[in-house]
């Protein structure tokens, strides 16, 4: 099955340091839904803009790269069998409803490093097996196995 990035975008991040559980409420749920269909490969929750730093060239600032009125506040990935099935998924998140939105973009390639947490049973997100290979024997660099 293919594999898509879903990025949320919303006014802000929900998931500050002093975030609550019930201000996180709603995304858990969502993140738990998810996980028990099978479909969400890992996610990841962004903190508040206010906490972003940006590089641009030799220059360092306070703040997200682009000031603008939405912000990428998280992402998830996960496996569908086709792009309609990933929106059909994405179409569900929370934010939505609620006056954000979300951007689906297929997967193109990915590393997890092993012994990290999103290594699971002897697998990477990306389908890697524990040697580096990918799904179909190629090494992380995109070298094929028979080239070595």
């Amino acid at each position: 099955m293919a594999q898509y990035a879903v990025l949320i975008y919303v006014h802000d991040s929900a998931h500050a340091p002093d975030a609550t559980p019930e201000d996180i409420e709603t995304c858990d749920q969502h993140s738990d839904q998810l996980v028990e269909s099978g479909a969400q490969l890992a996610a990841y929750a962004l903190t508040p803009r206010d906490m972003a730093t940006s590089i641009r060239g030799d220059i360092i600032t306070d703040g997200p790269f682009i000031d603008s009125k939405e912000v990428v506040a998280g992402f998830y990935v996960i496996e569908a069998p086709d792009l309609d099935a990933a929106l059909a998924i994405a179409r569900l998140n929370p934010v939505v409803r609620d006056g954000g939105g979300v951007e689906v973009r297929p997967v193109h390639s990915s590393y997890v490093a092993p012994g990290h947490s999103s290594y699971v049973a002897g697998q990477d997100v990306a389908g890697q097996d524990v040697a580096g290979r990918d799904v179909a024997g190629r090494d992380v660099a995109g070298r094929d196995q028979a080239a070595g």
